[in-house]
């Protein structure tokens, strides 16, 4: 079990570097940690794995993470769902994602159904 930060750090950036798919779970967990320098190491690590990575809980997870708390972290989730391809950036998908969560919830449902928005 990862005990410390660094351990922790090390371990997103090592399981980002040999593009395990198998660590997505952990490292959308690690968005959760209490450590600042973890969360930014698992969107960065998230990030690096690409479009094999843009699954709806990958998305939904970097999108509540440019909500952090920490300027940094927000950087890192921002640039990994840049980098996660035109799977998270194009489709409609990622701005309901946002606007569900953050805006307008009745704006993202009129985007999702590929309706008109009122003004």
């Amino acid at each position: 079990m990862l005990t410390t930060v660094r351990e922790k750090q090390l371990s997103a950036i090592a399981l980002s570097a040999i593009r395990e798919e198998g660590a997505i779970p952990l490292l959308v967990e690690s968005l959760k940690d209490a450590d600042a320098y973890v969360r930014d190491s698992a969107a960065r690590a998230l990030g690096n794995l690409g479009e094999k990575a843009a699954t709806e809980k990958v998305l939904d997870s970097l999108v509540e993470s440019l909500k952090d708390a920490n300027a940094i972290v927000r950087d890192s989730a921002a640039r990994a769902l840049v980098n996660l391809g035109e799977k998270a950036t194009t489709e409609k998908g990622l701005l309901v994602r946002i606007l569900r969560k953050d805006y307008c919830p009745k704006c993202a449902e009129k985007i999702h159904n590929e309706e008109e928005i009122d003004g």
